[in-house]
């Protein structure tokens, strides 16, 4: 199985809004802005915009804040390690036929 680029930046994101959770202290900041995303994850700042649209839709990160005359700020949620990599792979790559290959009923099986 070959994943897309988007999944990786996605991995990456993830891993970094995590971290980020983890080390923050009572005075730190709630998130992360998509440009600070960018920096620490090497990610294009439209990719990871587009990215994180996705994983907020699917609840494993959330938008802690979006006021109109400034960046939107993204977080990871406290269900975070819940979602398996198959989530992320969905919430990314969408549905599809990915995993076919495991499906005893596709064509492929079939005489």
């Amino acid at each position: 199985m070959q994943l897309k680029r988007d999944t990786d930046f996605a991995l990456r994101i993830l891993f970094c809004l995590k971290q980020n959770h983890d080390k923050k202290d009572a005075e730190g900041p709630e998130g992360l802005t998509l440009t600070e995303i960018a920096k620490q994850t090497g990610v294009p700042k439209l990719a990871a915009g587009r990215i994180c649209d996705c994983l907020q839709a699917r609840g494993m990160i959330r938008l802690s804040g979006d006021r109109e005359y400034t960046e939107k700020e993204y977080s990871s949620t406290e269900e975070l390690l819940t979602f398996s990599l198959l989530d992320i792979v969905e919430a990314v790559e969408g549905t599809g036929q990915l995993f076919a290959v495991f499906n005893r009923n596709s064509s492929m099986y079939r005489s």
